[in-house]
């Protein structure tokens, strides 16, 4: 039977809220708020994020670690659809970190459809994705801060289709898509 979720989080650790190596594993309909990595899979083939809402920490709070509203590691055929990322402000604290509002590190034949996306990123990335074959369609993107990219593919990465995408950065050295993959 379905179950409505609501977790909140304390953002001075890494952990995750919700965290899953099973197959078909789904998260549906959940509040998520104040987590560094809301939702980690990892090697969970066929994992479903659908209609959530995540609320990032806040950076001025002093979170050392990296976050992650959700992070596919070593998963595959994935459906995060219809989720929505919020973030005031969130800063970049020194090498090793890293943000992100969706992470897929190699991570295959994936699909990332009509998402909201929006906040105050410095030094990150929109959706970050390291496999093949991954589908990112229809979301819709903001941030304001600087050195950021929406989209990013990472090398290795190849036939990922992107698709009527609307991404906005306005911040100094930022770019909707950035490409590591193409030499």
């Amino acid at each position: 039977f379905p179950v409505t979720i609501g977790v909140v989080g304390n953002d001075t650790d890494a952990y995750s809220a919700v965290y899953s190596n099973s197959s078909s594993t789904s998260i549906k309909n959940g509040a998520f708020t104040n987590n560094s990595r809301s939702i980690w899979f990892s090697g969970a083939s066929s994992a479903t994020v659908y209609n959530n809402t995540f609320t990032v920490p806040d950076f001025t709070l002093g979170l050392s670690s990296d976050w992650t509203a959700v992070e596919l590691s070593n998963s595959w055929n994935a459906n995060l659809t219809l989720n929505t990322v919020l973030n005031n402000t969130a800063t970049w604290s020194g090498s090793g970190n890293s943000q992100s509002f969706f992470s897929l590190d190699n991570s295959s034949n994936s699909l990332i459809n009509n998402n909201s996306l929006k906040g105050v990123l410095v030094y990150g990335v929109g959706i970050y994705i390291n496999g093949d074959n991954n589908t990112v369609i229809s979301n819709n993107m903001t941030t304001t801060g600087s050195q950021f990219a929406g989209i990013w593919f990472d090398l290795n990465s190849f036939n990922n289709n992107i698709t009527r995408n609307n991404v906005t950065t306005t911040g100094y050295q930022s770019a909707p898509l950035y490409d590591t993959s193409v030499s």
